[in-house]
């Protein structure tokens, strides 16, 4: 080979490397070329986490329906980070045999990535199965693993028992043989062994450790006092009182007081009739809230974030712009979620979400804002949280679970039917119970 070729070669791969090594470091910083709209673009990426693990995932280009590429969630983690995506909407599939699948269109974009971290895909099969028959009321209770359930027995009786939906045992808390009249409602405090039963005559309060129970007639709002032992909180006249029930004492804790409830730190928060808040008889800088004397007024409090229900409209105060916004015509208090950073809140056909945080995660959202979920022509009956992004509705005759991320589409699905049923979700076991035509009946496991 002479000089002339030799040199030729050397000037040719000279010009070969000037020529690639740029495209080479701009192809391993994202760049490609979209011959669609014929120009050079960065590309951007998808991350998933899914619940339960191993799902597969389906990234199909909006514009065709073609499938663009197929990936799988890891066995350990649930995760799968998708790269090198031309910007532009695609569909996102994912499933599993035995869940329905998880939908929505999504929009790629140079250089960011597009998060979907808190998909639970929900089993198409629920497998009920009977826990008991004879069974006409369920009672969550607050700060409890247990569960109360009313069991109607063989001499046209009823017995109210502690149900442990993880270990399974039960334990007697009374019965019609003690009691003649039927509990309405059951209702714990944390940290408190006590429950009380709301009668529609009164209360009756049962110590769940001694085995005692105690009968409290004509109050309204029974709560137990977290300050004074053997005692109960009751509004009569708008004096706040605490009573004894052992020594049959009163106490006047305040007055001109229209509402109140405990927070879980045992402090009293208090409305006035004034419309001021009070925490321990001390007045609180928050706005007044507007009332009149014939207004019926309730209250819901997480920390720093406080719900107003009066009558049938239900407000919300906004801590950053110092005022009471009115968010609903509504009959129920909201419901928090595991994480305290949201709330669900609904009337006779429609849920929502308040968020009562700043939410980095996708999709963002700011304090305050509030999320339309959906629509029902019939009516709902019971709203549950699932996870901190999934909630559990009763709607008519049916289950249903829906999600909260409210880009694109909002997945819904059909969980079980069951007539005329009232279902309560235990976040210790993860399993729905519901009581249908007189039986208790248990799901599988919804999340693992």
């Amino acid at each position: 080979m002479n000089k002339k070729i030799r040199s030729f070669i050397f000037f040719s791969l000279v010009v070969i490397f000037l020529i690639i090594s740029p495209l080479a470091i701009f192809y391993s910083q994202g760049y490609r070329f979209d011959s669609k709209n014929f120009r050079v673009v960065q590309t951007g990426s998808f991350y998933f986490k899914v619940t339960p693990r191993s799902v597969d995932i389906k990234i199909i280009e909006d514009k065709n329906d073609s499938i663009a590429m197929k990936r799988k969630t890891d066995f350990f983690f649930g995760t799968s980070y998708v790269e090198n995506i031309l910007p532009g909407r695609y569909k996102i599939s994912v499933g599993k045999d035995g869940y329905h699948v998880w939908e929505k269109t999504l929009e790629v974009r140079e250089k960011l990535v597009t998060e979907m971290k808190n998909i639970v895909l929900i089993p198409t099969d629920p497998i009920f199965s009977i826990v008991g028959g004879k069974t006409s009321n369920i009672f969550p209770l607050s700060g409890k693993r247990e569960m109360a359930v009313k069991e109607i027995n063989d001499k046209d009786g009823w017995n109210l028992f502690l149900y442990d939906p993880v270990g399974g045992g039960s334990t007697q808390i009374i019965s019609s043989q003690e009691l003649k009249e039927e509990p309405i409602d059951v209702i714990s405090f944390y940290g408190r062994d006590e429950v009380l039963l709301k009668m529609s005559s009164g209360w009756v309060i049962i110590d769940t450790q001694n085995e005692k129970s105690y009968s409290i007639d004509g109050k309204e709002g029974l709560f137990l006092d977290p300050k004074r032992v053997d005692s109960v909180l009751y509004l009569e006249e708008n004096r706040l009182i605490s009573f004894n029930y052992l020594k049959e004492e009163t106490q006047l804790i305040a007055k001109d007081v229209i509402s109140f409830t405990i927070r879980e730190n045992g402090d009293i928060f208090m409305m006035m009739k004034d419309g001021s808040f009070a925490q321990n008889n001390q007045t609180l800088r928050i706005p007044r809230f507007t009332i009149s004397e014939d207004s019926n007024c309730e209250m819901r409090l997480l920390d720093l974030e406080l719900f107003v229900l009066k009558d049938d409209t239900l407000f919300f105060l906004d801590r950053k712009e110092s005022l009471f916004k009115e968010i609903s015509n509504s009959s129920h208090l909201p419901i928090f979620s595991p994480d305290k950073r949201k709330a669900a809140y609904f009337n006779d056909h429609e849920i929502y979400v308040i968020y009562l945080d700043n939410i980095t995660d996708q999709p963002k959202k700011s304090y305050g804002e509030s999320s339309f979920l959906t629509r029902f022509s019939e009516t709902i009956k019971g709203v549950d949280w699932l996870t901190d992004h999934y909630l559990i509705l009763s709607v008519g005759d049916s289950i249903k679970i829906i999600e909260t991320d409210d880009r694109d589409q909002i997945n819904l699905v059909d969980f079980a039917i069951l007539p005329d049923h009232k279902s309560i979700f235990d976040q210790y076991s993860k399993r729905i119970y519901v009581i249908s035509n007189n039986n208790l009946f248990v799901s599988r496991i919804i999340i693992s």
